[in-house]
């Protein structure tokens, strides 16, 4: 059986991991490289979940390698034949990895919603797969010059992506060194002299009248409450930025992003977004009078500030943990 194995197409093997490669390249800014981990070794079966992970699918999670490797063999048996077994278990694979992403777009298009079904995607799926194998296996002499060259493009896809993310982890550990965060002297003012200052995000959270507005949902209640403990909430508010990581560096460092190139120089792009974050501004002035800096543990990593003097983390490591990592939610790159 070795010697089948060794007539493995590398396109095979490309395909395998390239779709989570590519996961992992679009949004590597919001990521941990050990949140990669699980879902390298654990992949959803159910065509109808496409990328999702959720309970409903985790009943049917196995091993990528091992999946892959299984169904090669079972192709190997079947067919006996390399070309075939090799073009079969590559079109197999496309199919599987495409699926959530064709329901997705397909979902979302108002010209192509009527397909956005999954009674009707599969059908498509099926009648797709068999032309596919009919083809293959009629053809299978005329496809097997196209291997060497099916090979050379699928290897420089991984390539492109590993060279994409060598370049984001190089250059953000460069970023961060640059803008290394210096503890200042602390003040002879006590601490305790001082109140203590919370910074809490509620991310994506609605204003009171867009939430009545756009939702028919009234809020006045929680916002009175909030007034009656002595918060001020600003009406009408609205942030600077649409997107999480731009507000959050902005907050922080009072001011916006072209005046914090200008300060920093640094580029607010992905990579360095960590080192204006963690080295902000805020920070600098409030220790230098004295005060510790807490931080937790978030769902993205670019937000936490680990080098805080109190960093409050998850006990179990990310393997470990019973919830669903964000990335293994995603089924497209998203931009926090």
């Amino acid at each position: 059986m070795m010697k089948w194995f060794k007539r493995v197409s590398w396109f095979y093997v490309f395909l395998t991991f390239f779709p989570l490669l590519y996961l992992w390249t679009a949004n590597a800014a919001e990521i941990e490289p050990s949140d990669v981990l699980r879902p390298l070794l654990r992949t959803d079966l159910s065509s109808s979940c496409g990328w999702k992970v959720g309970p409903a699918c985790q009943e049917v999670l196995l091993v990528t390698a091992a999946g892959s490797a299984l169904l090669y063999l079972i192709l190997a048996l079947l067919f006996r034949h390399p070309t075939q077994t090799n073009w079969t278990g590559g079109w197999i694979l496309i199919l599987f990895f495409s699926y959530g992403h064709v329901y997705n777009v397909l979902r979302h298009s108002p010209a192509l919603s009527a397909l956005g079904h999954h009674r009707i995607l599969t059908v498509i799926y099926l009648i797709l797969f068999g032309l596919g194998i009919w083809g293959i296996l009629k053809y299978a002499h005329r496809l097997e010059p196209l291997t060497r060259w099916v090979n050379i493009f699928s290897g420089i896809l991984v390539l492109m992506s590993l060279l994409q993310l060598a370049f984001f982890y190089t250059n953000r550990a460069i970023t961060t060194h640059q803008a290394k965060f210096t503890q200042p002297e602390a003040s002879t003012k006590a601490p305790f002299e001082s109140p203590d200052i919370y910074l809490i995000v509620l991310d994506t959270y609605m204003r009171a009248d867009a939430l009545e507005q756009e939702m028919g949902f009234d809020n006045s209640a929680f916002i009175d409450q909030l007034e009656e403990m002595g918060f001020y909430v600003a009406s009408c508010s609205r942030a600077n930025y649409g997107y999480t990581r731009a507000s959050v560096a902005s907050v922080l460092n009072m001011d916006y992003l072209p005046a914090l190139e200008t300060r920093t120089g640094l580029t607010t792009e992905d990579d360095s977004f960590w080192a204006i974050i963690k080295n902000s501004e805020v920070r600098r002035q409030l220790e230098s009078k004295g005060y510790q800096t807490v931080a937790f543990q978030s769902e993205y990593p670019w937000l936490e500030i680990s080098d805080a003097d109190v960093f409050l983390r998850l006990q179990q490591s990310s393997l470990d943990t019973s919830y669903i990592l964000p990335f293994e939610r995603l089924e497209s790159p998203a931009k926090r």
